[in-house]
């Protein structure tokens, strides 16, 4: 899981962008021992997918209070199922091309979903989950329909405006009738609005249960989805019903 670091005040369960967080245990990396892992493992707090050639941590995070997200249920296809141990921590092992289908569910909180790889080893990321209130923010919301929810990042620091997150627009791919959505602040959409604001953030939906690929476009620019030298982010997306996805685009010239 990732910070998203544009969003440092909300995000769902997803991966985005400190991902090569690596570090021993110390006083800036809380819950994690010196070989990476956290000091409360156990057998339910370990996501082990594949063979567990490369390994790291995840942290959920209330996005609102920014305190630890426990007990949280994390799980995907071809992986154990682990829990967030009382600072919000579980421990991750997977392959290199291992696609991670991770779904997020706790008591209070909207069920997410975004899909991955990891890359390298020691990765570290951060991710929140939002309050089942958050859905009222959504427009068309239904517990039959799915939501999806975008969060735009810069891939140079010097390109003029492709070194910019506002301006760019959202579509699923093929699907014109997906509405897309900005956002003005964290918890504003403001229907107003024709593409990302300097928060770079929309959401799209509802969107019905299906596999759909999530776009972007900026004149002048190149805007894919997120890859780092750790993650990366899948083009396609899985879609279920009352289920929050995330997904992470790049503008770059």
């Amino acid at each position: 899981m990732m910070r998203l670091g544009s969003w440092r005040r909300w995000a769902t369960v997803y991966l985005v962008t400190c991902l090569a967080c690596s570090s021993s245990r110390g006083g800036d990396s809380p819950g994690r021992e010196a070989d990476g892992s956290t000091d409360e493992g156990g057998a339910n707090n370990t996501l082990a997918c594949g063979q567990g050639s490369v390994s790291g941590t995840g942290h959920a995070v209330d996005p609102h209070t920014l305190g630890p997200v426990a007990g949280a249920t994390i799980s995907a296809p071809g992986c154990t199922t682990a829990v967030t141990d009382d600072r919000g921590y579980i421990n991750i092992t997977t392959d290199p091309g291992f696609v991670i289908k991770l779904d997020g569910m706790a008591s209070g909180y909207l069920s997410d979903h975004f899909e991955f790889q990891a890359l390298t080893d020691n990765f570290a990321g951060e991710a929140y989950l939002w309050e089942s209130s958050f859905a009222s923010s959504l427009p068309g919301w239904s517990t039959s329909q799915g939501y999806v929810v975008v969060e735009v990042a810069a891939a140079v620091p010097d390109a003029g405006p492709c070194s910019t997150i506002e301006g760019v627009t959202l579509s699923v791919q093929g699907h014109p009738e997906i509405a897309a959505h900005y956002l003005s602040d964290p918890d504003t959409v403001d229907d107003t609005l024709q593409a990302t604001t300097t928060l770079g953030a929309g959401v799209l939906g509802p969107i019905p249960p299906g596999s759909y690929v999530i776009a972007g476009a900026k004149s002048g620019c190149t805007v894919t989805t997120d890859v780092s030298s750790t993650f990366q982010f899948e083009t396609t997306n899985t879609f279920s019903a009352g289920v929050l996805n995330l997904q992470v685009l790049e503008v770059s010239p």
